[in-house]
């Protein structure tokens, strides 16, 4: 059964199997629902060099600081003092 109603000025169907009016409503205050017709992917980042030297500093950094660890947790276990 399908009916017509008035929201702001826009006559949208209320049918329960028609979902279309949500979509509208939503439209209006320019929100939308998950999967409805926005579908872009964003894709991989487009990073400067500055970023890309900072990024690879910070994994030689944590590598670094695995490495340590591990250092000093083997010398205190095998510590002979």
């Amino acid at each position: 059964m399908e009916t017509m109603e008035t929201i702001n000025g826009s006559a949208i169907k209320t049918d329960n199997s028609d979902t279309k009016w949500v979509v509208d409503i939503l439209k209006a205050d320019h929100l939308r629902l998950a999967g409805s017709d926005y579908k872009q992917k964003y894709g991989r980042a487009q990073l400067g060099t500055g970023t890309r030297i900072l990024m690879w500093v910070m994994r030689v950094y944590v590598v670094l600081s695995f490495v340590l660890i591990v250092a000093q947790i083997y010398i205190s276990l095998h510590s002979n003092g």
